[in-house]
C-alpha cells in the first residue's frame, strides 16, 4: 500500500521453543529430546507479519524483555519483509510487499523476560505447552499520546495481552470515528468477561465455531434484556457448537454456525458494557463476524453499506469455501494469526480503493479479501511454522489465479 494509512496490532510477542521427544515428559521423568527449533511467534507478532506480507505498514505495540535477546526479537520483526522461499508457490525479488513493521512501540521490559512458549511434540502427535507470559504481561507505566496515532485505520487485537489493555485500546478507537477494530477473542476470555464485554467497540469479530459458541452462550445466558427471534432454534445450535460434536459434520456446523452468528451479530452492540455519557465514543452500529470452520471454509455475517444505502438491513449469513490444499498438511500453527493479518489487510486496501461509499459491487470486492485470505491459510498449513510460513500477496494471487474459490 502506497498511502501512509496504518494497522495497529496491540499484542504479543513469544519465542517459541520447540521440543521433538518420542512421548510427552510424565512427572519424575527425564528424557532426550531428538530435536530442537526456536521460532517467533504470539499472536500480535503472527498477525503483524501476516498483514506486512500482505502489504500493510503495521505499527506493532508490544513488549520484549531486556538484554541481547529482547533487542535481536525487535530487530527481526523489524527487519525488511522478505517473500517466503520453497512453500510451493514461486517467488520473485520483485514479489516482495510494499509492507513492514514498525516497531518504535515495541517497548524494553527490565523485569524479565520476552515471552516463551515451551512446546512439547511427541512422536504420536500429541503435544503439551507451557506458556510464560513475560513481558506480555507488563503494562506500560502511562499511556501513549496519541494511544491511536492520527494515521490509523485498522487495529487489529487478540487477548495474549492484560484484558485491561485490550478494553483500553477498543475504548480508544471507538472514540476515533476512522479506525476499524478487529477482534479475535482468544485465548477465551471468562464467561462473565464475555457478558460484560463492550461488545459495540468492536466492528470485526473474528472466531472459529467453538469460540463463536462460547461467546454466545455467556451472552445470552447473562442478558434478560435481550429478545433472540427463534430462541429455540438458536439454543439448540449454541448447544451443538459448544457441546463438541462426536462425529465431525460439515453442513451441520455450518447451519449451526450460521443460526448463531446471526443471532450475535443482532444482538451484540446491544449488549454492550461500555456505557459512557460521551455518545460519540460508542460508535458501532453493528458487529461484523467472521467465523473461521477449517476445511468447511468461512461463514460470514456482516450488514452490507450498500443495502443499508437502499434503506434496507439484512443479515445474512454467507459461507465460502476453503482453498484446495495442493500438498499435504504440514502444520497448523499460526493459520488463524495469519487470516487475521491478510484481511486487516484486505480491508486496509478496499477502504483505500472505495472509501467510505457504497458500491453495487462491495459483496464481490469483500469475498475477494477472504478469498485471499483462505488461500493464504492453505500456504501456511501447507508449511512448517507460524511466520515461516506466510506468504506475501503476489505469492497467494499467484496460487489463486490457478486454483480459484468459487
Amino acid at each position: 500500500m502506497s498511502d501512509e494509512s496504518i494497522c495497529l496490532v496491540r499484542g504479543s510477542i513469544n519465542i517459541d521453543e520447540f521440543y521433538d521427544l518420542p512421548t510427552i515428559v510424565r512427572p519424575g521423568q527425564t528424557i532426550s529430546a531428538f530435536n530442537f527449533s526456536k521460532r517467533l511467534g504470539g499472536k500480535g507478532a503472527n498477525q503483524a507479519r501476516a498483514a506486512a506480507r500482505a502489504g500493510a505498514r503495521v505499527l506493532l505495540d508490544a513488549a520484549v524483555g531486556q538484554g541481547v535477546e529482547g533487542e535481536s526479537v525487535k530487530k527481526e520483526l523489524c527487519g525488511p519483509v522478505k517473500g517466503v522461499e520453497d512453500i510451493g508457490v514461486p517467488f520473485d525479488a520483485g514479489d516482495e510487499p510494499e509492507g513492514g513493521i514498525l516497531g518504535e512501540r515495541i517497548r524494553v521490559w527490565d523485569d524479565g523476560s520476552t515471552g516463551k512458549a515451551i512446546i512439547q511434540r511427541a512422536e504420536d502427535g500429541e503435544n503439551s505447552i507451557i506458556i510464560l507470559a513475560g513481558a506480555n504481561a507488563s503494562l506500560p507505566s502511562k499511556p501513549y499520546t496519541p494511544l491511536i496515532p492520527q494515521n490509523t485505520t485498522h487495529l487489529l487485537l487478540a487477548n495474549e495481552i492484560p484484558l485491561d489493555e485490550t478494553l483500553a485500546y477498543l475504548r480508544a478507537a471507538a472514540s476515533q470515528q476512522n479506525v476499524t477494530t478487529i477482534y479475535n477473542p482468544s485465548p477465551m476470555p471468562t464467561s462473565s468477561e464475555l457478558a460484560a464485554f463492550p461488545w459495540n467497540c468492536v466492528g470485526w469479530l473474528i472466531v472459529n465455531e467453538g469460540e463463536l459458541g462460547d461467546i454466545a452462550k455467556a451472552v445470552f445466558s447473562s442478558s434478560k434484556e435481550v429478545k433472540l427471534d427463534g430462541e429455540g432454534e438458536v439454543n439448540g445450535a449454541v448447544r451443538y457448537l459448544t457441546n463438541g460434536k462426536d462425529k465431525e459434520d460439515g453442513k451441520k456446523t455450518i447451519e449451526a454456525a450460521s443460526i448463531v452468528a446471526k443471532a450475535l451479530h443482532t444482538a451484540l452492540p446491544r449488549l454492550s458494557s461500555f456505557d459512557d455519557d460521551d455518545s460519540e465514543t460508542s460508535t458501532a452500529a453493528v458487529v461484523n463476524i467472521i467465523c473461521t470452520l477449517g476445511a468447511s471454509g468461512v461463514l460470514h455475517v456482516r450488514r452490507s453499506s450498500f443495502t443499508a444505502s437502499q434503506g434496507k438491513d439484512e443479515v445474512n449469513a454467507k459461507c465460502l469455501p476453503a482453498a484446495k490444499l495442493l500438498r499435504p498438511i504440514r502444520d497448523t500453527t499460526g493459520a488463524g494469526d495469519c487470516f487475521m493479518g491478510y484481511l486487516a489487510a484486505g480491508l486496509m486496501r478496499l477502504q483505500r480503493k472505495d472509501g467510505a461509499g457504497c458500491a453495487e459491487g462491495e459483496e464481490e470486492k469483500f469475498e475477494g479479501v477472504l478469498k485471499r485470505c483462505l488461500t493464504a491459510c492453505s500456504i501456511c498449513v501447507e508449511n512448517e511454522g507460524a511466520q515461516d510460513s506466510y506468504p506475501t500477496m503476489a505469492q497467494v494471487e499467484t496460487r489463486l489465479a490457478k486454483n480459484p474459490i468459487s
